[in-house]
């Protein structure tokens, strides 16, 4: 497989390559580090706010940005918010926070969805049955970027906080989803999604659209734009402050709260559609969400090349040898028995593509 000189990524990533061929990626050409605000400003820009929030998922950079908060503002002024999608969380995750709960002392408000993980559940079975990976994040993802956005907002309102301090981190961008989309809408993101749904007959309850296509216009990028949200809410991107040291941060909410993760993944676990949707993006596309980010992290000097296409080697494994347990997992979701037929079916019409993942 052909790859970037400097930063490992595959040649046949999306925009990766150009016509003249000097073994760098476009990625790579086109780098300009990110300028950190620095720790004071973000200090300057929180400190006359009488309650801070923070939304957390269980991972380690939420709840390292928790931890950052309570450390200089204290725990009376911090108050966390998770917006909780039911059995689509994994346990690892919930029990993450509330060790950090006890250890910071800090106020947790858990907003449940109740409607997430059924809406998800029938959402898979049709993704399964008609696999379109172009859309694969809109349809099972739907309900999710509006409930760790708005809902969250709505919900802060009630304890008088006014600011949201969020962990998305800049080294996570995918941008092969939003490649894809707009191809398959012949350059519109918002036309390839909505053919994609057209297509499909199960996905065009009224319900499911609205949720579906609400989602699409709560990007993590429109909800940090200076347009106000309902709530007025100041939402705040921590990472746009101060790096994002993974091994460093990893370690300090390990030691200091107890941060624990599964056994394969120490990233994005919290969420049990991840691992269904690397592996459709990876027997799909040949890559997945951690492609990009692995390269990035070459860009930022915190891996070396060998160092990622290693790690990214070894993922690509872990998520090609989960087909038993994503498998396993369609049997606890009580999907019916065709969606589990078209799931083995699926695994094995992408045989020859899955052996030449790596």
């Amino acid at each position: 497989m052909n790859r970037c000189i400097k930063c490992g990524l595959a040649f046949d990533y999306p925009e990766s390559h150009s016509e003249i061929i000097d073994d760098t990626c476009l990625y790579c050409k086109d780098f300009n580090k990110k300028i950190f605000l620095g720790e004071d400003t973000l200090i300057d820009r929180l400190q006359n706010y009488e309650k801070i929030g923070v939304s957390v998922s269980g991972g380690k950079d939420s709840i390292y940005v928790w931890y950052w908060l309570v450390s200089k503002f204290g725990s009376n002024r911090v108050i966390a918010f998770n917006h909780n999608k039911g059995k689509a969380v994994d346990p690892i995750a919930s029990e993450n926070i509330l060790r950090a709960q006890k250890i910071l002392k800090s106020e947790v408000v858990v907003i449940y969805d109740s409607e997430f993980y059924p809406r998800f559940v029938k959402n898979l079975s049709t993704y399964i049955k008609n696999p379109n990976p172009a859309i694969a994040r809109a349809v099972l993802c739907s309900g999710c970027r509006y409930g760790i956005s708005q809902r969250i907002f709505d919900e802060a309102k009630k304890y008088d906080v006014n600011c949201i301090v969020n962990g998305s981190s800049y080294l996570e961008k995918v941008p092969f989803k939003s490649y894809h989309m707009k191809q398959y809408g012949d350059g519109s993101e918002i036309r390839g999604l909505l053919k994609g749904l057209y297509e499909t007959d199960e996905y065009l309850s009224k319900e499911n659209l609205e949720i579906i296509i609400r989602d699409h216009f709560y990007s993590h990028e429109i909800n940090l734009s200076n347009q106000k949200n309902s709530a007025n809410i100041d939402y705040i991107n921590f990472f746009d402050y101060l790096e994002n040291d993974i091994k460093r941060i990893k370690s300090i909410v390990t030691s200091k709260l107890d941060w624990k993760h599964p056994k394969n993944s120490d990233w994005h676990f919290d969420c049990i559609i991840e691992k269904f949707k690397n592996y459709f993006y990876l027997i799909e596309y040949g890559y997945s969400e951690v492609d990009f980010k692995y390269s990035e992290m070459v860009r930022y000097g915190l891996l070396s090349r060998d160092e990622a296409i290693s790690l990214l080697k070894e993922d690509n494994e872990k998520m090609l040898n989960s087909f038993n347990d994503l498998v396993d997992t369609l049997v606890k979701l009580e999907v019916d028995f065709e969606t589990i037929v078209a799931f083995k079916n699926l695994h094995n019409s992408k045989i020859e593509l899955i052996c030449n993942c790596n």
